[in-house]
């Protein structure tokens, strides 16, 4: 595992954050010790209200604010932030419950979009929409009919 521990500590207010990244830590590691004797506590695999992302070797924390959308492709969720894809290991079903109160809406089965990036909505057929997001390649997201009518009712439209 690429990111085995995340730890937290608070100290005089203030709190500190460090992820340790190995190919694997084993519970009671030297690593493991070091980080508890300063104080460190572990926490949950990610930073809310960041995403760790992986694209091939590389790992990224992901903000969600910078995000496009987020598709789910043979059984890959994958985040758009206007110019790469990454990798992210949740579901869209849990991705969809953690990211409801910053602008997330499943309009699809298969994806997930941030409304800050949707530049235009034109009505489709049989009640769907088609949403344009505001990055260079104008990227065109289909809505199944339910998730039209959840947008419009989000938006007012």
């Amino acid at each position: 595992m690429l990111l085995s521990r995340i730890y937290s500590s608070s100290h005089s207010g203030t709190r500190s954050i460090v992820a340790t990244i190995l190919i694997t830590t084993e519970e009671g590691s030297s690593l493991d010790n070091t980080l508890r004797h300063l104080g460190f506590h572990r926490i949950k695999t990610w930073l809310w209200p960041c995403r760790i992302a992986t694209n091939g070797d590389r790992i990224f924390l992901l903000k969600p604010e910078h995000l496009k959308f987020i598709k789910s492709e043979q059984g890959n969720t994958l985040a758009w932030d206007g110019e790469r894809y990454s990798h992210i290991n949740d579901s869209l079903d849990q991705l969809e419950q953690s990211l409801a109160a910053q602008q997330f809406v499943r309009v699809h089965r298969g994806y997930l979009v941030n409304l800050d990036h949707v530049s235009e909505i034109q009505r489709w057929f049989n009640g769907k929409l088609m949403l344009i997001i505001d990055d260079d390649k104008k990227t065109e997201i289909s809505t199944s009919r339910a998730g039209a009518e959840k947008l419009k009712s989000l938006i007012g439209f």
